[in-house]
């Protein structure tokens, strides 16, 4: 049996890159700047937290002013969560794949760095919440906060589990594929849409720009290893 860990923004999504460009260009006029983001930046920007996106945007600004940024940001998204449904869709091939894994002996969840609120929110969004039951979804919430992370949210749904044969992890960051070594059997593929360029990290199984890649793991088998000999994280 094979866990699937998802990514949900970037990988199970496409358009969200645009909201985040309405939304960031919002907050850098209600603050003031003149600077503005483009498509093209937010493409270029996308698997990183959002006040990493003003570091890019804004280099003589201190940390402290790019989490406020951030901050207003998210206020702003939740507040109006109409910008996001307006351009927010789900993934060519990701229901495929999703109803796929489903009906077969593996499992899936999702790993998110917004909060849970907001993951639960997106999900809905793009009709995907049926095939990841609340405990099977996570929202690390890594924007505001650097104790929970991805990899903390993996070893708890591992913790006391049944054994996996292998664990497959599907994302467009370095983290994303950080979480493959949780596992012995790890396997990492760096997502990124069609025409968009992969992200620098260190040694990806495979660089995909199609989710249907991932349907050739449902005919591949594997011995099983006991969750005790898995890395905790």
């Amino acid at each position: 049996m094979k866990l699937f860990v998802w990514d949900f923004h970037g990988v199970l999504e496409k358009g969200n890159d645009l909201a985040v460009v309405e939304i960031t260009n919002q907050v850098l006029a209600t603050h003031g700047i003149t600077r503005r983001m483009t498509s093209e930046e937010s493409f270029a920007l996308s698997g990183k937290r959002w006040h990493e996106y003003f570091a890019f945007l804004l280099p003589d600004s201190t940390l402290e002013q790019q989490k406020i940024l951030q901050d207003a940001c998210i206020a702003l998204s939740h507040a109006n969560p109409e910008i996001v449904r307006r351009y927010i869709t789900v993934n060519d091939h990701a229901v495929d794949v999703l109803e796929s894994i489903s009906q077969s002996e593996h499992e899936q969840i999702v790993i998110s760095n917004t909060q849970p609120h907001s993951l639960d929110l997106f999900l809905k969004m793009v009709n995907l919440e049926r095939y990841f039951p609340i405990s099977h979804r996570f929202g690390a919430n890594s924007h505001a906060q650097n104790f929970l992370t991805k990899r903390c949210c993996l070893s708890s749904f591992l913790k006391d589990r049944k054994t996996f044969d292998h664990l497959i992890s599907i994302g467009d960051s370095p983290g994303d594929i950080e979480l493959a070594s949780i596992h012995p059997q790890g396997k990492a593929y760096l997502y990124r849409h069609p025409g968009q360029i992969h992200r620098e990290v260190t040694h990806p199984h495979q660089k995909i720009s199609s989710l249907r890649v991932i349907m050739e793991e449902l005919s591949e088998s594997g011995s099983k290893l006991p969750y005790s000999k898995l890395g905790q994280g």
